[in-house]
């Protein structure tokens, strides 16, 4: 058990998070200078700067999970250095990419950096694994086998690597990250600042009782099952023009996967409702309802023509409905009444939207780990109501 003095201090996980948050964001910033500019070393330096916030976000968040007695300082610390040489190789595949698609454009034979792209992703894959292992272990925790716990840690592990991987290429991991990572931090120092806050009302929002087992395997269903969907719409937007070339090319299969994935991560969205609701009530519908029209404006700009003159309106109303989301579901911990935190909404979903909104276009990306993570939190609450039913009932 890990004790108070042992715990890394708050300030410091959140620092380390924000240095992260920070990093990336120069990085992105970094992105649109590239994009007008031939000179090398602006690319360069803006890997630089997303790996290490991606590196320092991975760290925050490593420490937060010790801080909270998830993770002991052992396994943290494997994280950690297996963390380094991933997001190392990581950063070696995304130049390597890019200089291969510069090399083919040219027409030249090629270099062997400008090659190695799939060597260098693998090897990104294969420490990202062994850094997602531990907390992987964590959450698995409850299996009396140690085998099954190994097999089933791997099986969250190994996508999960990937995933995390595909969205900090542009920045969007980290980012993402990092904001959950600050915002789990705050909500830890304040509750361990004030013993009952009173943010969250059960009579006004409607807390349920917990899931019942045919509930639970429903939920965990729907949301293993579009994971899988979602891995094939991941594979399709990655490899469609090479697995099934009567598709079309790299960018048509691309088009492709993402509004298949935006369609397939809709389940994921409600099996997370439903999965939250025991524990959130009421307050969980609205969000869900803004994240399913932001995937459904998404899934409708890409099944658009590019030139079709509403293909950009809906990924925008996709970005604003994905702010407007987030705030709502930020929206059970704001201060104030009613009016005071609808105006904190507006305001949370106008920033959300213009800084977060567009990484909409991520959730084809996203859905297979969204889902393994649902399906995670739904059984694991079943296994604490287990474990405290005997407890109480021995105590009675």
């Amino acid at each position: 058990m890990t004790t108070a003095s042992a715990r890394p201090p708050l300030p410091t996980v959140i620092g380390i998070g924000a240095a992260g948050m920070l990093l990336t964001g120069a990085s992105v910033a970094l992105l649109t200078l590239a994009w007008s500019s031939e000179e090398t070393w602006l690319a360069t330096a803006r890997l630089a700067l997303l790996f290490l916030g991606a590196l320092l976000v991975s760290v925050a968040g490593g420490l937060l999970l010790v801080r909270r007695g998830d993770l002991r300082a052992g396994p943290a610390a494997v994280a950690a250095v297996a963390a380094v040489p991933a997001w190392t190789f990581g950063a070696l595949a995304t130049a390597s990419w890019g200089i291969g698609m510069e090399e083919a454009d040219a027409g030249g034979a090629g270099t062997w950096f400008g090659h190695a792209t799939f060597a260098f992703l693998l090897a990104a894959w294969a420490f990202g694994a062994g850094a997602c292992l531990p907390p992987a272990l964590v959450a698995v925790r409850g299996l009396r086998s140690t085998a099954l716990r190994l097999v089933l840690a791997l099986v969250i592990a190994v996508p999960t690597s990937l995933t995390i991987g595909l969205l900090s290429a542009q920045g969007a991991g980290p980012l993402l990250g990092g904001a959950a990572v600050l915002l789990l931090a705050t909500l830890q120092g304040r509750a361990s600042s004030d013993p009952a806050p009173a943010a969250v009302h059960t009579a006004e929002i409607g807390v349920t009782a917990p899931l019942d087992r045919r509930q639970r395997r429903t939920v965990t269903a729907v949301a293993v099952g579009s994971a899988a969907l979602g891995l094939g719409c991941v594979v399709l937007a990655l490899a469609g023009s090479v697995l099934l070339p009567a598709l079309g090319d790299a960018t048509e299969t691309m088009r492709l996967g993402i509004l298949a994935g935006s369609i397939a991560a809709i389940p994921v969205v409600a099996a997370g409702a439903a999965a939250l609701r025991p524990k959130l009530g009421r307050a969980v519908l609205p969000p869900a309802v803004a994240f399913t029209g932001a995937l459904l404006a998404l899934a409708a700009g890409y099944a658009l023509d590019q030139a079709h003159p509403l293909a950009s309106p809906a990924l925008l109303l996709a970005a604003g409905l994905t702010g407007l989301g987030g705030a709502l579901l930020l929206a059970p911990l704001l201060p104030g009444g009613r009016a005071v935190r609808a105006a904190l909404v507006a305001a949370i979903a106008v920033a959300l939207a213009a800084s977060f909104g567009m990484l909409i276009m991520m959730a084809a990306f996203a859905a297979p780990l969204l889902g393994l993570l649902v399906a995670l939190l739904a059984n694991r609450r079943a296994r604490t109501a287990r474990s405290v039913g005997p407890a109480a009932a021995t105590s009675g």
